[in-house]
Protein backbone atom coordinates (compact mmCIF):
# COMPACT_ATOMS: atom_id res chain seq x y z
CA UNK A 1 0.00 0.00 0.00
CA UNK A 2 1.38 3.54 -0.67
CA UNK A 3 2.85 5.15 2.42
CA UNK A 4 0.45 8.39 2.10
CA UNK A 5 -2.86 8.71 2.36
CA UNK A 6 -3.65 8.83 -1.56
CA UNK A 7 -3.33 5.84 -2.95
CA UNK A 8 -1.31 5.00 -6.41
CA UNK A 9 -1.40 2.98 -9.17
CA UNK A 10 1.94 2.11 -11.03
CA UNK A 11 2.07 1.12 -14.86
CA UNK A 12 4.53 -0.19 -17.55
CA UNK A 13 4.75 2.24 -20.88
CA UNK A 14 7.28 1.13 -23.29
CA UNK A 15 5.68 2.21 -26.36
CA UNK A 16 3.55 -0.86 -27.53
CA UNK A 17 0.09 -1.58 -27.86
CA UNK A 18 0.15 -3.88 -25.11
CA UNK A 19 1.59 -0.54 -22.57
CA UNK A 20 -1.20 1.62 -23.98
CA UNK A 21 -4.29 -0.32 -22.77
CA UNK A 22 -2.37 -0.92 -19.68
CA UNK A 23 -2.17 2.76 -19.44
CA UNK A 24 -5.43 3.09 -20.23
CA UNK A 25 -6.61 0.60 -17.62
CA UNK A 26 -4.74 2.48 -14.99
CA UNK A 27 -6.21 5.53 -15.44
CA UNK A 28 -9.79 4.16 -15.25
CA UNK A 29 -8.87 2.28 -12.05
CA UNK A 30 -7.30 5.51 -10.75
CA UNK A 31 -10.66 6.97 -11.37
CA UNK A 32 -12.47 4.86 -9.52
CA UNK A 33 -10.14 4.86 -6.65
CA UNK A 34 -9.59 8.31 -6.79
CA UNK A 35 -6.02 7.46 -6.85
CA UNK A 36 -2.99 8.98 -8.82
CA UNK A 37 -1.21 6.87 -11.18
CA UNK A 38 2.83 6.41 -12.09
CA UNK A 39 3.60 5.97 -15.46
CA UNK A 40 7.36 4.22 -15.14
CA UNK A 41 9.38 3.70 -18.48
CA UNK A 42 12.83 2.26 -18.07
CA UNK A 43 15.69 2.10 -20.75
CA UNK A 44 18.65 0.40 -20.83
CA UNK A 45 22.43 0.99 -22.74
CA UNK A 46 22.32 -1.64 -25.16
CA UNK A 47 25.38 -3.59 -25.08
CA UNK A 48 26.63 -3.40 -28.85
CA UNK A 49 26.81 0.09 -28.01
CA UNK A 50 29.66 -0.23 -25.16
CA UNK A 51 33.32 -0.33 -25.38
CA UNK A 52 33.65 -3.94 -26.47
CA UNK A 53 35.64 -5.03 -23.60
CA UNK A 54 32.31 -4.63 -21.32
CA UNK A 55 31.20 -7.44 -23.72
CA UNK A 56 34.23 -10.20 -23.47
CA UNK A 57 33.59 -10.27 -19.54
CA UNK A 58 35.84 -7.60 -18.60
CA UNK A 59 34.63 -4.97 -16.08
CA UNK A 60 32.52 -2.16 -17.56
CA UNK A 61 34.22 0.04 -19.89
CA UNK A 62 33.34 3.73 -19.95
CA UNK A 63 30.99 4.25 -22.92
CA UNK A 64 32.31 5.09 -26.37
CA UNK A 65 30.31 7.76 -27.42
CA UNK A 66 30.16 10.11 -24.08
CA UNK A 67 26.68 11.76 -25.39
CA UNK A 68 24.53 8.56 -25.46
CA UNK A 69 23.27 8.32 -22.21
CA UNK A 70 21.74 11.52 -22.41
CA UNK A 71 20.37 10.96 -25.70
CA UNK A 72 18.87 7.66 -24.68
CA UNK A 73 17.03 9.43 -21.07
CA UNK A 74 15.92 12.59 -23.82
CA UNK A 75 14.20 9.87 -26.37
CA UNK A 76 12.85 7.69 -23.09
CA UNK A 77 11.49 11.03 -21.48
CA UNK A 78 10.10 12.05 -24.84
CA UNK A 79 8.45 8.37 -25.63
CA UNK A 80 6.89 8.39 -21.93
CA UNK A 81 5.21 11.99 -22.37
CA UNK A 82 3.73 11.05 -25.66
CA UNK A 83 2.30 8.83 -24.36
CA UNK A 84 0.88 10.31 -21.11
CA UNK A 85 -0.38 12.91 -23.76
CA UNK A 86 -2.60 9.88 -25.25
CA UNK A 87 -4.22 10.04 -22.23
CA UNK A 88 -7.63 11.75 -21.14
CA UNK A 89 -5.88 13.22 -17.59
CA UNK A 90 -8.28 15.78 -16.91
CA UNK A 91 -9.28 14.52 -13.64
CA UNK A 92 -6.23 12.74 -13.03
CA UNK A 93 -3.06 12.98 -11.58
CA UNK A 94 -0.12 10.43 -14.19
CA UNK A 95 2.99 11.29 -12.56
CA UNK A 96 5.82 9.97 -15.25
CA UNK A 97 9.06 8.42 -14.34
CA UNK A 98 11.81 7.42 -16.27
CA UNK A 99 14.14 4.75 -14.71
CA UNK A 100 17.77 3.64 -16.32
CA UNK A 101 17.87 -0.57 -16.24
CA UNK A 102 16.05 -3.46 -16.32
CA UNK A 103 11.77 -2.99 -16.60
CA UNK A 104 11.00 -6.07 -14.65
CA UNK A 105 13.07 -4.61 -12.21
CA UNK A 106 11.88 -0.72 -12.25
CA UNK A 107 8.35 -1.89 -11.82
CA UNK A 108 8.93 -4.20 -8.72
CA UNK A 109 10.85 -1.23 -7.14
CA UNK A 110 7.99 1.18 -7.67
CA UNK A 111 5.53 -1.04 -6.62
CA UNK A 112 6.48 -1.27 -2.87
CA UNK A 113 4.91 2.34 -3.07
CA UNK A 114 1.68 1.60 -4.93
CA UNK A 115 -1.65 -0.30 -4.22
CA UNK A 116 -1.10 -1.77 -7.74
CA UNK A 117 0.67 -2.53 -10.83
CA UNK A 118 -0.46 -2.89 -14.37
CA UNK A 119 1.71 -4.14 -17.35
CA UNK A 120 0.61 -5.39 -20.74
CA UNK A 121 0.91 -9.28 -21.43
CA UNK A 122 3.69 -7.84 -24.53
CA UNK A 123 5.63 -5.49 -24.85
CA UNK A 124 8.49 -4.42 -27.36
CA UNK A 125 10.37 -7.89 -26.95
CA UNK A 126 10.82 -10.02 -29.63
CA UNK A 127 9.04 -13.56 -28.83
CA UNK A 128 5.55 -12.76 -29.69
CA UNK A 129 3.95 -16.58 -29.35
CA UNK A 130 5.04 -16.36 -25.93
CA UNK A 131 1.84 -15.65 -23.59
CA UNK A 132 3.86 -13.59 -21.34
CA UNK A 133 6.33 -10.84 -22.11
CA UNK A 134 9.57 -11.20 -19.97
CA UNK A 135 8.41 -8.39 -17.83
CA UNK A 136 4.94 -9.18 -17.05
CA UNK A 137 5.91 -12.58 -16.24
CA UNK A 138 9.01 -11.72 -13.80
CA UNK A 139 6.12 -9.02 -11.80
CA UNK A 140 3.70 -11.45 -11.69
CA UNK A 141 6.40 -13.53 -9.64
CA UNK A 142 8.05 -10.76 -7.72
CA UNK A 143 5.42 -7.88 -7.25
CA UNK A 144 4.98 -7.23 -3.61
CA UNK A 145 1.30 -6.09 -4.05
CA UNK A 146 -1.88 -7.06 -6.89
CA UNK A 147 -0.61 -7.36 -10.45
CA UNK A 148 -3.11 -6.51 -13.46
CA UNK A 149 -1.63 -7.89 -16.56
CA UNK A 150 -3.69 -6.49 -19.60
CA UNK A 151 -4.46 -9.13 -22.25
CA UNK A 152 -3.60 -8.40 -26.10
CA UNK A 153 -6.23 -6.46 -28.12
CA UNK A 154 -7.91 -9.49 -29.87
CA UNK A 155 -7.85 -9.55 -33.25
Amino acid sequence: MASDDIGRIVVGVDGSDGSRRALALAADEARLRKCFVVAIHAYTIPPLLMAPDALAGVPAAPITDPGLIERLEEAAEKLLAQEIERVDSDDLTIEGRVVSGPAADALIQAAHEADLLVVGTRGLGGFRELLLGSVSHQVAHYSPHPVVIVPARES
